[in-house]
């Protein structure tokens, strides 16, 4: 193409007039004529003002809503033929405008790593520095202050007698809990005794609640046992437990009623209150209510079966029931069970822990899929002075 404006006289290659074209046109590029000017010198070199580009345009006959083909190719290749070479361009202009911004995009992610390797490298520098004008000194043995600790073994959901779906029963509930003690205080002697240990029967001690195999509110229940067996075995069981256990510190014995022992539990609270009654080392709370305090130290704690009062209630019932000693600890705790799975959380200043089971699925929780929960046995550790400081479990 040889163009002839103003008095200048300049030759345009074909491809270059259709990529002018190409760029203008509404079907195609749609850019404007002060972006057609900067393509033009970026890709072709060729330095145009948007007064000559729009005279070029003019002179060939091409506006905004002509086809996008310089006039040669107009001649050149027919209506279809343009048709797919259209798409090709498009397409190939596409896949042009991905790799150029993955190649950016690569850069940008280079650029940002290699700054943060010389950023690593000048920490590492740094620390090297400073540590090699360090002295090297040898290790000093640690002074071991002597530090009181009570254990709050948490008996919560045991459900002795139950019949689980492998169709076990009363004397495998036993032996699981009276194992799981034996091991538990095992663990405790392998670290520093506590000086106390609340044995907390936080309620589904028993399975049953009545002559028939039946919970408090009248739910029927799978066991393999009547109900005066399984209260039996149950004493006896609970007994054997606190025995291990008093053999490394003074015992206390806190019984709570759950939803399917409400009545039984208290005659377990009180046969084992009667058993202990000249114990120097075994002391049980007699009580009858749903909740138990006890004070140690700057601890206050806590212990409910957990279907009752729920969890944000259970701070204001706390302080409202224990005023004094709510005033005088730092460290105040519940520990709850119902649910068979552990859980912590921290309502209004107040520790909420919920104890796992020692239970097994029956054969309805197996059916309706309730077999996920961990069965175990947790102890939870209490500083005097510090309030919480651990805790010790066995599974099964």
């Amino acid at each position: 193409y040889e163009f002839v404006i103003k008095g200048d006289i300049f030759d345009v290659p074909r491809e270059e007039v259709a990529d002018l074209v190409w760029w203008y046109t509404r079907t195609a590029g749609n850019a404007t004529q002060r972006e057609v000017t900067r393509r033009a010198q970026q890709e072709h070199g060729r330095t145009l003002t948007r007064d000559y580009l729009r005279r070029m345009l003019l002179v060939m006959g091409i506006t905004k809503d002509a086809p996008p083909w310089a006039p040669h190719d107009l001649e050149r290749y027919t209506a279809a033929e343009l048709s797919r070479l259209k798409f090709a361009r498009l397409q190939a202009e596409a896949e042009g405008v991905d790799t150029k911004e993955s190649a950016r995009e690569y850069r940008a992610l280079w650029q940002r790593e290699a700054k943060l390797r010389r950023d690593q490298d000048r920490i590492v520098e740094a620390i090297t520095s400073a540590l090699a004008a360090r002295p090297v000194r040898p290790p000093q043995p640690l002074e071991l202050a002597p530090t009181q600790t009570m254990a709050v073994v948490g008996l919560y959901d045991c459900h002795i007698g139950k019949r689980d779906a492998s169709g076990a029963g009363l004397e495998h509930s036993v032996e699981v809990m009276v194992n799981a003690v034996r091991k538990l205080a095992g663990r405790l002697a392998s670290m520093q005794v506590p000086e106390r240990i609340v044995v907390a029967v936080g309620g589904d001690y028993l399975h049953i609640d009545q002559s028939a195999p039946m919970t408090t509110a009248g739910t029927l229940q799978d066991v393999s046992a009547s109900s005066a067996e399984i209260l039996a075995a149950g004493i006896d069981a609970l007994v054997s437990c606190v025995d291990v256990l008093a053999q490394l510190a003074h015992v206390d014995v806190m019984v709570i009623p759950g939803n399917h022992d409400r009545i039984l539990a208290y005659a377990v609270m009180h046969a084992v209150a009667r058993h202990y009654r000249t114990s120097e080392r075994v002391e049980v709370d007699v009580h009858s209510n749903t909740r138990a305090y006890i004070r140690y130290g700057t601890c206050l704690l806590g212990f409910e079966h957990g279907d009752g009062p729920k969890a944000a209630d259970l701070a204001s019932i706390m302080s409202t029931e224990r005023a004094a000693d709510w005033g005088a600890t730092k460290c105040r705790v519940w520990t709850v069970g119902h649910l068979h799975h552990v859980h912590e959380r921290e309502v209004a200043g107040v520790h909420v822990l919920q104890a796992p089971s020692l239970a097994g699925a029956d054969a309805w929780h197996k059916r309706k899929g309730y077999v996920t929960s961990t069965r175990a046995l947790r102890a939870y550790i209490f500083d005097k002075l510090d309030g919480m400081a651990g805790q010790v479990q066995v599974t099964i």
